[in-house]
């Protein structure tokens, strides 16, 4: 098992603090649209991808 880079471990926050903010907004007094906080999530996904074929390829 690989450690966690910096970049996974910033991926992973975006990802989550993207995910509760976009499915659960009344808990999140905020005044970003839904669609900003699913653009994180995206762009946090596409990272994560990336990591995971980093790791692949260097496996």
């Amino acid at each position: 098992m690989s450690r966690t880079t910096d970049t996974g471990r910033g991926a992973w926050m975006a990802f989550d603090m993207a995910v509760d903010a976009w499915t659960q907004p009344d808990m999140f007094d905020d005044v970003l649209p839904a669609a900003f906080w699913r653009e994180i999530q995206l762009a946090a996904m596409d990272q994560l991808d990336e990591i995971a074929a980093m790791r692949e390829a260097l496996a």
